[in-house]
C-alpha cells in the first residue's frame, strides 16, 4: 500500500499531467478513473489537501482544480532531479540531420538554435557573454495560452526587456550540463506574462547558455529532453 506522501503525489502528478495535456481543469472523476484502484471520495480528499497545500486551486465556472505554480515547480524539480526526460525519435532524427548538413561549430549552433524554437513550441533562446542575447520566434510563447490580452503582452515586452540583465547576473550561478528552470514569479514579469526559462549551459569551446522561454503550461519531460540531446550533439560535434 502507497504511503499517504505516494499518494498524495500520485495525485499531484496526474493532475499536472491532465492539465497540461488538456489546459483544463481536472476532476476527481478523471483522476479516479486514471488510478482505478482508489475510491473517489479518496481522491477528493487528496485533492482538497493538495488545495490546502497550496498546489491545486479552483477554476472560476468549474468543479474541478488546476495546479499552482507551486506545483509546477514541485513538478520541474522532480523531473529534473530523477531526469525524467523524454526525446521523441522524430526530434532525434531532426537535430542530427542538422548536425549533419554542417561544418563548423558555428553554424551547427545557429541551426539547432532556430530548431529549438520549432520543435518545441517556444522561443529560443541564446546567450553568452561575449555575443549578448538573441531570441528566436516571440510568437511562439503564445501558442496553447488561453485569454491572450494587454496586460500578457505587455509583461512579456517587458521581460525580454530584462532578458538580457537576468542572463548577466546568473550566468556564473548556471552549473554546466544541468537544466535550470525559472517559473512565473521567479522572472521578472513572468508571472503577469505566463511563461517560464528553460536552459542549459553549454562549454565548447566557450561557456553559453541556450533556452527556451515557454508557457508555464508545457510539456518539461520533452523540453528538458530536447535541451539535453541538443548539449549532446553539440559536445560530440566538437569531439
Amino acid at each position: 500500500m502507497p504511503s499517504l506522501e505516494d499518494r498524495k503525489n500520485l495525485v499531484l502528478q496526474l493532475v499536472l499531467e491532465e492539465f497540461i495535456r488538456t489546459g483544463k481543469s481536472v476532476s476527481s472523476r478523471v483522476i479516479t478513473e486514471k488510478i482505478g484502484r482508489w475510491k473517489g471520495s479518496t481522491i477528493r480528499y487528496e485533492m482538497q489537501k493538495l488545495k490546502e497545500s497550496g498546489l491545486l486551486e479552483d477554476e472560476h465556472f468549474s468543479s474541478g482544480k488546476i495546479p499552482t505554480e507551486e506545483a509546477f515547480l514541485w513538478y520541474v524539480k522532480r523531473l529534473i532531479d530523477e531526469e525524467l526526460f523524454i526525446i521523441p525519435d522524430q526530434y532525434k532524427r531532426i537535430l542530427s540531420r542538422v548536425i549533419d548538413e554542417v561544418d563548423t561549430f558555428q553554424d551547427a549552433k545557429k541551426k539547432i538554435i532556430r530548431l529549438l524554437s520549432e520543435i518545441t513550441c517556444s522561443s529560443a533562446v541564446y546567450f553568452s557573454e561575449d555575443d549578448g542575447l538573441e531570441i528566436f520566434s516571440l510568437k511562439n510563447i503564445f501558442l496553447g495560452q488561453k485569454n491572450i490580452d494587454t496586460e500578457k503582452i505587455l509583461s512579456l515586452i517587458s521581460l525580454i526587456d530584462e532578458m538580457e540583465n537576468i542572463m548577466r547576473k546568473n550566468f556564473s550561478k548556471l552549473n554546466k550540463g544541468r537544466i535550470c528552470i525559472l517559473i512565473g514569479s521567479q522572472l521578472p514579469y513572468g508571472k503577469s506574462a505566463g511563461v517560464s526559462f528553460s536552459s542549459i549551459k553549454i562549454s565548447n569551446p566557450k561557456d553559453f547558455v541556450i533556452g527556451t522561454i515557454n508557457p508555464i503550461r508545457s510539456r518539461y519531460d520533452i523540453l528538458f529532453g530536447v535541451l539535453k540531446e541538443i548539449e549532446y550533439m553539440l559536445n560530440d560535434f566538437c569531439n
